[in-house]
């Protein structure tokens, strides 16, 4: 099974309208496989998406092979990501169609590093109430390893999905944990683009 197989086989499109997913990740490489395929499945279906950009340098995204129809690319590798400018391109995004769409933000953890923590959580209240209206999807990375407990629950608490990579006996895994009776897990390294 292809990295771009994953989403369709275990988390369906459909059943992710309307929902925030967090994926928490120690590895920055897996983070980045993870949301790019994602994001590939996303576009394959025809949903506008952007992809706000805080761990790769633009050269590196605009040089995979995504189906960029109707990709907005926002870089925040260059620049300092302020509040106002996310909620602006944001906002610019949305407003320019009509329908669902698919944003990813790859990281949480680069995020905070320039915003605080009340900021972080005014941006992702917004978005998760627009999300839900727009029966759109919205995938946020992090490495909860960077952050106090807290924070990160009070992260997980704006998500609907929250997907934990782990490794266990030596083998890279991601469980998906919708509730906490539920969860499914499957070996990262049979999915990484990189």
């Amino acid at each position: 099974m292809s990295e771009s197989q994953f989403f369709s086989k275990f988390l369906p499109l459909n059943s992710l309208k309307g929902k925030s997913i967090l994926f928490d990740s120690r590895s920055q490489k897996e983070r980045s496989s993870l949301s790019l395929s994602f994001l590939n499945e996303i576009l394959s279906a025809g949903i506008p998406s952007i992809y706000f950009s805080f761990d790769q340098p633009p050269e590196l995204l605009k040089s995979l092979q995504l189906n960029s129809g109707n990709l907005r690319f926002i870089d925040c590798y260059s620049r300092s990501p302020a509040y106002d400018f996310l909620s602006s391109e944001l906002n610019n995004f949305t407003e320019s169609f009509k329908g669902p769409y698919f944003i990813a933000f790859n990281s949480i953890s680069s995020f905070l590093a320039f915003n605080s923590p009340n900021t972080l959580y005014h941006f992702l209240f917004f978005e998760h109430n627009k999300i839900r209206k727009r029966n759109a999807i919205a995938l946020h990375c992090i490495d909860s390893g960077l952050h106090d407990r807290k924070l990160f629950e009070l992260i997980k608490k704006l998500t609907d999905l929250h997907l934990k990579a782990s490794e266990e006996r030596g083998l890279e895994k991601i469980s998906i944990v919708p509730s906490s009776k539920n969860f499914f897990d499957f070996k990262l390294k049979e999915f990484s683009i990189f």
